[in-house]
């Protein structure tokens, strides 16, 4: 046979190349076509997925690791009494920030109890200052008089309380008579119970300072917590937060018993 006739016409075609699946994969020199193009586009992103979902499993698992480690810590110093004595400041404060937040029932028309002060700025339940108050001035007139301190803390009380009857009664009648949707009778059943935990932690405190002042006196040297020096650190704490007046307002600060 001569060179010349040693040409590719006179050769079969050569068999085009197969990926793993029998997919014909074209050669190189070859440019791919339309649908070809379209499944190499198709398998980088399925591959993409799947690098994706295998680092949020990574990322989910780093988190759970680290609340667990948090939690160690945690139980950790509550244990050996190592906590960050700022924390709990910082908690009560973002505590009596939400509160102050929340919806609360408004003031009553005919409240015969001492109202608030105008410079208040939340309905929020809080002591405040009985200035000009006719019976708190007839107290607070008479030398080492407890009375006064039990006003300061009646008077707000009882007078929140009352609003928070009239408001009841309020929404009991709006409803007998389908005034209400259930969406807002929802959210006076959110405003009434807000008020009445306000209230509830006005008296509170009011126990607690009982509690302590009992403690001291039927036993003066007790080892509780302390012994009785801790007891009127802490009584002096709660007496300060309770009734220590600043530009008219009352500390509003919630005291645990315990």
């Amino acid at each position: 046979m001569s060179g010349g006739d040693l040409n590719q016409k006179n050769f079969p075609p050569l068999p085009r190349k197969s990926d793993p699946e029998g997919t014909d994969v074209p050669s190189p020199d070859q440019p791919l076509s339309q649908d070809g193009l379209l499944r190499s586009i198709l398998a980088l992103q399925q591959q993409q997925a799947e690098e994706q979902r295998l680092l949020r499993e990574q990322l989910l698992q780093q988190a759970k690791i680290n609340e667990q480690l948090q939690a160690q810590i945690a139980a950790t110093g509550a244990k050996s009494g190592a906590a960050d004595p700022g924390s709990s400041v910082k908690t009560a404060e973002q505590m009596l920030e939400r509160r102050r937040n929340l919806a609360y029932v408004p003031e009553a028309a005919a409240n015969p109890f001492p109202r608030r002060p105008a410079t208040l700025t939340t309905r929020m339940p809080r002591l405040y200052d009985l200035h000009g108050n006719k019976t708190y001035y007839a107290l607070a007139k008479k030398s080492n008089s407890l009375m006064k301190y039990e006003s300061l803390v009646l008077g707000p009380a009882l007078s929140y309380l009352h609003d928070v009857i009239v408001f009841g009664s309020e929404s009991l009648d709006r409803a007998e008579d389908g005034e209400e949707t259930l969406a807002s009778l929802h959210q006076r059943f959110h405003e009434l119970m807000n008020s009445v935990h306000g209230v509830y932690s006005l008296l509170c405190n009011r126990w607690t300072m009982l509690e302590l002042r009992a403690q001291l006196e039927l036993d003066p040297t007790s080892s509780h917590r302390g012994g009785a020096e801790a007891l009127r650190t802490k009584l002096q704490f709660v007496e300060d937060r309770v009734y220590q007046a600043a530009d008219g307002v009352v500390a509003d600060e919630v005291c645990n018993s315990g």
